[in-house]
């Protein structure tokens, strides 16, 4: 073996009992062992390739230690670098990992929020960790619905468009969302009524959209049947379902009767205008009428009445119809100055009152005037009517057939009349052609059989202008002119007078009850 010395002074080194070498001469201590081929020399360690036993010179032996000095310090320090820089990154990324994200939901008004079955109304937070996953969802209360999420940092609009999100941990900063609703739209529905009825139920009505509304009504008034709805709704009784926006509909209603079923025992019932107007446009053959009220035509704005033909039985009940044509706008003078009835065929007219009527009829070539009809035919009863101050004042360039009751009685009709009384009343015309003018009927055809009881007419006068020269005029007080035999009139207590004015030749008063075969000739 050979012995080691010192490298300071090159003296010789002593082994102490824990390894360690010291110089005899200048005292430097060496610490190491073989196997950790490493000596410590005054504190500064030097890597040799070879601790085994060798005779090394002082100066050969520094100059290598100085040569592996500069190499270990380069080493270690390049390894201090690396360290840093791994622990720079890896230990940050170690707490990142480690630290959990803060995340909270909010819920605007209109809605809550529903995480693992749980409700929570205004907010929720919780904390995730690395791998953690969270799914939270916007429930919108009754009458609003989900519109969307917002980043409550940034303010943006979320890209979920859904009400159900999921969120994952992406970094330490605490993040939150605003989950918002919008409410539902609401609409009004509006149910208006039209004359002859009302509305059961509400008729105003708060709706959210897509839901519906409650059921409404059209009752009729009496006199009235319900006849749909303004949008087409057919039944009386509705509910709007589905309702996406605003509506106003109106119930209408149709004139009818006051009641009955048009029966003898049971007849149709006429309570005001609107169902006289209804009767004389709906009124069918052989079917009973009753009038329960006065009717005033000078009452009515607007009416366009052109009489009608009847072949029913109208029991005036003892009431009155006035006015027929006191206004040059309004009922019949608007509508030709119709008599009441166009045509009475086969008809019944009884207990009626008509007054203050004045025909202003200035329709040419039309024969036949009348007060209650143009004409009468087929198997005809006026029975107990009465007729007050009523006129004609007609225009004609023909041959002209006039009287209160009708201005004609056509071929083979079987009519009786009685019972009946005529006051006050006045024809006037321009007619410049033959002229048949009674109390009650101008003219009666050929073939027919007339029965007049009880009647009675007074005050009745024909004026014609002055230096008109008619051809014929017949004037009688009950029938102005018959082709039919007295002997098929048959006349009981009737009592009648007339009185021509403004004719050429004034012959005073006409006292005939019927003229037949016989006239006034200028």
């Amino acid at each position: 073996m050979k012995k080691m010395n010192c490298t300071n002074c090159g003296a010789g080194l002593v082994k102490d009992e824990n390894g360690d070498y010291h110089c005899e001469h200048c005292g430097s201590t060496f610490v190491g062992q073989k196997e950790k081929n490493i000596i410590f020399i005054q504190n500064n360690y030097y890597r040799t390739e070879d601790r085994d036993t060798r005779t090394v010179s002082p100066s050969s032996t520094v100059a290598f230690t100085r040569k592996k000095v500069r190499a270990s310090v380069y080493v270690t320090a390049l390894i201090i670098i690396v360290v840093a820089i791994l622990c720079s990154v890896l230990i940050p990324m170690a707490v990142v990992k480690a630290t959990p994200q803060e995340i909270t939901y909010y819920a605007s008004e209109g809605g809550y929020l529903l995480v693992n079955d749980e409700i929570y109304e205004n907010s929720f937070t919780c904390k995730l960790n690395e791998k953690d996953t969270i799914k939270v969802q916007a429930i919108a209360y009754e009458h609003y619905y989900f519109s969307h999420w917002e980043d409550t940092n940034t303010y943006e609009i979320d890209d979920y468009s859904t009400s159900l999100r999921e969120d994952h941990k992406d970094g330490t900063n605490a993040r939150s969302y605003t989950a918002y609703f919008s409410q539902v739209s609401k609409y009004t529905l509006k149910y208006l009524a039209g004359t002859g009825g009302y509305i059961s139920g509400a008729t105003t009505q708060t709706v959210w959209s897509g839901e519906s509304g409650t059921e409404v009504t059209a009752i009729a008034n009496t006199g009235y049947l319900f006849n749909g709805w303004s949008d087409g709704v057919s039944t009386a009784s509705r509910t709007d379902t589905n309702v996406y926006q605003n509506e106003t509909v109106t119930a209408k209603f149709k004139v009818t009767f006051n009641s009955g079923d048009g029966t003898q025992a049971n007849p149709y019932t006429i309570a005001n205008m609107e169902q006289f107007l209804h009767f004389v446009s709906n009124n069918r053959s052989s079917e009973y009428y009753k009038l329960t009220t006065n009717l005033n035509f000078e009452e009515v704005s607007t009416l366009t009445f052109n009489g009608m033909n009847f072949s029913g039985h109208f029991d005036g009940d003892g009431h009155t119809i006035s006015n027929l044509s006191k206004s040059s706008s309004q009922s019949i003078s608007a509508a030709k100055n119709r008599s009441l009835f166009n045509t009475l065929s086969s008809a019944e007219i009884k207990n009626l009152n008509i007054r203050d009527c004045t025909i202003l009829d200035a329709v040419k070539k039309e024969d036949y005037r009348g007060i209650l009809a143009k004409k009468i035919t087929g198997n005809t009863s006026i029975i107990n009517c009465d007729f007050t101050n009523v006129s004609l004042d007609v225009i004609n360039d023909s041959s002209l057939h006039a009287g209160v009751i009708a201005g004609l009685i056509d071929s083979n009709s079987n009519v009786t009349i009685e019972d009946c009384t005529v006051n006050d009343f006045t024809f006037s015309t321009n007619n410049d052609y033959t002229t048949y003018i009674g109390g009650l009927v101008g003219y009666v055809k050929s073939g027919c059989t007339i029965t007049l009881n009880n009647n009675t007419v007074t005050n009745a006068s024909a004026v014609t202008l002055a230096n008109l020269k008619v051809r014929t005029f017949y004037v009688g007080g009950l029938i102005g002119y018959s082709n039919t035999p007295q002997s098929s009139i048959t006349l009981s207590s009737n009592t009648s007078s007339f009185i021509t004015t403004g004719l050429e030749h004034d012959y005073g008063e006409y006292s005939d009850i019927v003229i037949y075969q016989d006239s006034i000739n200028y």
